[in-house]
């Protein structure tokens, strides 16, 4: 079955809030998923989030996100195939993922890693 996924993992006060969760998921099995998501011209904010999983299709959604004042604890990158990360690759400029303590590319993701700007 293919599905996209979203999951906000929240604190103790159980309000979900992209700019508060300390986890953010998202998978997405088909390119249609985040289709809609690449055609806007509008950036994604991520706020505070300190741990991220991207998955299939969702790593193309790294070119729409606001991610340059981000510290990341964790940022987990996973493409099992090549077209995943088309999109990435087609892009024509940098992704800028700021500070990341501990990145995890796998598979196919592995193959973004000359488009990411690392913040020191």
């Amino acid at each position: 079955t293919a599905t996209c996924r979203v999951e906000l993992h929240t604190s103790r006060q159980n309000r979900p809030s992209l700019a508060s969760v300390p986890v953010g998921t998202l998978i997405a099995e088909r390119e249609e998923y985040v289709s809609v998501v690449l055609e806007h011209d509008k950036t994604i904010c991520v706020g505070r989030v300190k741990k991220m999983w991207l998955c299939k299709y969702a790593v193309s959604v790294l070119t729409k996100m606001s991610l340059e004042d981000c510290e990341f604890e964790k940022l987990i990158l996973y493409a099992s195939r090549e077209e995943e990360v088309a999109a990435v690759l087609a892009h024509d400029k940098t992704i800028s993922v700021g500070r990341v303590k501990r990145m995890e590319l796998r598979q196919y993701a592995v193959s973004i890693l000359p488009k990411l700007l690392l913040r020191l």
